[in-house]
């Protein structure tokens, strides 16, 4: 393999900037379940109001899970989006002031 002569490194930016935009998104997801008065919200809810399509917002939460800030809630509830009985994400209750999560980087 021949040596890169005279390119930028822009393996290590684009890195730096995936992951500057995953720690936003896990900021827009927290926002959104934070403002749920308490019931959570469930992915679709979460989707329609970030404007983030359905497989970003899996993506962080699992990322918030990792981290300890979020849970999945023991019951289920019907979504106020499309009326269908979906799982729930809510604040975990011991987490006090974490850092967000940067993202997977892979």
């Amino acid at each position: 393999m021949k040596p890169r002569r005279g390119k930028n490194d822009t393996g290590a930016a684009a890195l730096f900037a995936r992951k500057a935009k995953a720690q936003t998104e896990c900021a827009r997801v927290l926002a959104v379940i934070d403002s749920s008065a308490g019931v959570g919200a469930t992915i679709r809810e979460i989707s329609v109001a970030t404007g983030m399509p359905d497989h970003v917002v899996c993506g962080r939460l699992g990322d918030l899970r990792k981290a300890g800030v979020i849970e999945e809630a023991p019951l289920r509830r019907r979504c106020r989006v499309n009326g269908i009985v979906k799982k729930v994400w809510s604040r975990s209750p011991c987490t006090g002031q974490m850092r967000l999560p940067v993202g997977r980087t892979a």
